[in-house]
């Protein structure tokens, strides 16, 4: 009889426990890395400017590319501007080929390296920077993203330019002509000397 009061007293007492004190789940010490953000593209973008697995035909970044299609489908519906899409998707380009006949004006290539200096005048490229990209010609038609800044030196035309931190650009645009300008995302500061139908 004593040994079965102790026992019920004991499993009283547990039951009481676990309703006065809610149970909590363990925290883990690390969170797990946000996956579908600007800093993990830029993180993907480093690792693969330290190789040349990029350089192979047929290569993509699907995740990259998954994420600039949400950004720009949330600027769209922001703006209620339907008609805004990327000017250039990775199945479009193929890495850049650095022969005489295609550097003056590069067409549909993939760039992706540390801190790009841009001399020629890429057309529906897509180029991908863990650092900065300098733009010294006309792009048109292309997607850039750098981990740091995009510096426009002379005019941009038809562009989605994505910057990490800072973006300074001389114009984007055609006066006579406001569908050609660029969309312009920066998590820092945006300088513009002049420009027709960009957002900023």
């Amino acid at each position: 009889m004593f040994r079965t009061l102790t026992v019920a007293f004991a499993w009283a007492s547990c039951a009481w426990l676990a309703c006065s004190f809610p149970v909590l789940a363990e925290v883990p010490k690390n969170a797990p890395p946000e996956k579908d953000t600007l800093q993990a593209v830029f993180d993907r973008i480093q690792n693969h400017a330290a190789g040349d697995a990029w350089k192979q035909p047929g290569w993509k970044d699907d995740a990259i590319q998954s994420y600039l299609d949400k950004l720009i489908a949330t600027i769209a519906f922001a703006t209620e501007n339907k008609d805004l899409t990327l000017p250039v998707r990775m199945g479009d380009v193929k890495p850049f080929d650095p022969t005489p006949r295609n550097a003056f004006r590069p067409e549909e290539m993939l760039l992706i390296g540390k801190n790009l200096k841009i001399t020629n005048a890429p057309q529906r490229s897509i180029i991908l920077a863990d650092g900065s990209v300098e733009l010294m010609s006309i792009p048109q038609e292309c997607t850039i993203v750098a981990r740091h800044a995009i510096v426009g030196r002379s005019n941009l035309r038809s562009c989605v330019l994505v910057a990490g931190s800072y973006f300074c650009g001389q114009y984007d645009g055609m006066p006579d002509n406001p569908a050609a300008g660029s969309l312009i995302i920066t998590r820092g500061r945006a300088e513009m000397t002049a420009s027709w139908g960009s957002l900023i």
